[in-house]
């Protein structure tokens, strides 16, 4: 009976341990949790064929981040798995037929001609464009300041018109760089036409632009430290060549011995807003007028941070507002920077704050107004800001490396991932211009760079 019981325990034990080993193989070649799949968001890779596909069908295009560290959206811009190179030659634009680049002027051997169609449709190109709970703002005037950074908020408002075939008010042959606002009542208030963008100077006419605007237009102005803009004004003007003022004395001289020029560029930023009379009472009339009639006022100091405020009250993309600066310098740059910029001679300060008070109250008011604004704002808003500047430092280096191509930004917790197209991207504001009147078939065709010829394409 012992023997019996033993021998069935053994059994049994086998039995088990087979079972044991079995499950273990099974196991060992399926899983019974599972991980999930590793989608990778990023298909750029392989021949050009492949990078076609991955932009124009939705089901390869990046899925949208749901819940991500910061720091990971960060490291994505720095690595080179994430942004891709993109060549543009036989994926964003159509070649012009031959009939067509005949009738075109001629173009170096190594520029590439284009058809403008192709460029506004196929420079941004959004990976997966996503709903969201707000409608993007396509009616948007920008009231341009001279000598506050304005040139650069403009071009990325002129071209999210042109990429958006919306009707652009632009200035008359006449006017040079300004907007005849007269010219254009003349032309459109009798016939109740809009436009949708005003983005070049012009002296703010609230009266005026209202009748050439939607009842919906957002308005954005700008401002910057008043002194810092009479020294642009003054370094932009070439005024110590005209006036042979020279050394660290020269802002000095100029208020002391040529006080016509100090007045007519004193109060500069208020003038071009519409104020008349200068008195501090004037001043704090017509800020509570303009508070009435302006949206939002950028900052030229925290320019970043303002275009981060603007891109979500204007429910706009980063493709829309991402910019890239690259200056080349000018022969005064030396001594602007040595002589001028950094000159806080007391004697200076105090005398352009005293000509210029004007410019002092209104630049105060709102910059303490954008202060308290961003004391609101949350850790996700100042994440989102240094994500910006790491997505505008990455795209920036890139471009200025490959001025030809494009390049595939992943998407991230604050917007959707997107390839955009250097040549777009680095468009200065006279190209901007140019590209316009070619819409309009003033001209027929405009070299953005060395590289690339834009044309107009029946």
């Amino acid at each position: 009976m012992v023997s019996y019981a033993k021998s069935v325990c053994a059994w049994i034990i086998l039995f088990l341990m087979g079972y044991v080993l079995f499950a273990f193989t099974r196991i060992k070649q399926e899983p019974l949790f599972r991980p999930l799949p590793q989608i990778s968001p990023y298909v750029f890779q392989g021949a050009n064929q492949e990078l076609t596909a991955s932009i124009h069908h939705p089901l390869k295009k990046a899925p949208k981040t749901v819940s991500v560290d910061y720091k990971t959206e960060l490291s994505k811009l720095t690595d080179e798995k994430f942004t891709k190179t993109v060549d543009t030659s036989q994926i964003l634009f159509r070649p012009m037929s031959e009939e067509q680049a005949d009738d075109t002027t001629d173009s170096t051997p190594s520029q590439q001609q284009y058809c403008l169609s192709s460029l506004k449709k196929r420079s941004i190109v959004p990976w997966n464009k996503h709903s969201k709970s707000c409608i993007p703002k396509r009616h948007v005037v920008f009231l341009k300041v001279k000598k506050c950074g304005s040139t650069t908020l403009s071009s990325v408002i002129l071209r999210y018109g042109l990429h958006n075939n919306l009707k652009v008010a632009l200035p008359t042959s006449h006017s040079g760089s300004n907007l005849d606002i007269r010219s254009l009542l003349d032309r459109y208030a009798a016939d109740h036409k809009k436009f949708d963008i005003m983005a070049n100077h012009a002296v703010y006419n609230p009266r005026q632009i209202h009748q050439l605007t939607p009842g919906d237009t957002f308005f954005i102005g700008i401002l910057r430290e008043p002194l810092d803009q009479f020294k642009s004004a003054y370094n932009f003007n070439h005024v110590a060549g005209r006036m042979h003022l020279e050394g660290k004395n020269q802002l000095k001289n100029l208020f002391k011995h040529y006080p016509k020029w100090v007045h007519d560029h004193s109060n500069s930023m208020s003038r071009y807003l519409g104020l008349k009379i200068f008195t501090k009472e004037a001043t704090r009339s017509f800020i509570q007028k303009l508070e009435k009639d302006v949206h939002f006022f950028v900052i030229l100091e925290q320019f970043d941070e303002c275009l981060i405020l603007l891109k979500r009250l204007l429910c706009w993309e980063f493709y829309n507002i991402v910019y890239t600066v690259f200056k080349n310098g000018t022969q005064y740059s030396e001594d602007y920077i040595k002589n001028i910029r950094d000159n806080m001679d007391p004697y200076v300060v105090q005398s352009h704050r005293k000509r210029s008070q004007a410019d002092y109250i209104l630049y105060d008011y709102y910059k303490n107004k954008l202060a308290k604004l961003l004391q609101e704002q949350d850790s996700d808003f100042y994440q989102e800001v240094d994500y910006f500047k790491a997505l505008k430092k990455k795209i920036s280096e890139f471009c200025q490396r490959n001025p030809p191509k494009s390049i595939g930004i992943p998407p991230s917790k604050w917007g959707d991932g997107f390839t955009i197209f250097c040549p777009w991207v680095t468009l200065s504001h006279g190209n901007l211009m140019q590209l316009f009147k070619l819409q309009e078939k003033e001209i027929s065709s405009i070299s953005i760079n060395s590289r690339i010829k834009i044309v107009q394409c029946s």
